[in-house]
C-alpha cells in the first residue's frame, strides 16, 4: 500500500475504505452482469417468437 508510514489507526480506516470501494465495485459489476443476462434473455425470448405479419386482405398491414 502507498501509505505504509501511516499510524495503525489511520491505516485501519484506509484499509476499511479500500474494502468498501472493492465491495462497491463488485456490486456494480454484478448489476452489469445481471442486466446483460436480462437483455440476452429478452433477445432470445424475442427470437423464439414467430414473426407474424397481419394483413387486412388488401395487402395492407394492420
Amino acid at each position: 500500500m502507498a501509505f505504509d508510514n501511516l499510524p495503525p489507526e489511520l491505516a485501519h480506516h484506509l484499509d476499511a475504505s479500500d474494502f468498501y470501494v472493492r465491495m462497491e465495485r463488485q456490486r456494480k459489476e454484478q448489476i452489469a452482469i445481471l442486466k446483460a443476462r436480462k437483455r440476452e434473455s429478452e433477445i432470445s425470448h424475442l427470437s423464439e417468437e414467430p414473426v407474424r405479419i397481419l394483413s387486412n386482405g388488401n395487402g395492407v398491414l394492420d
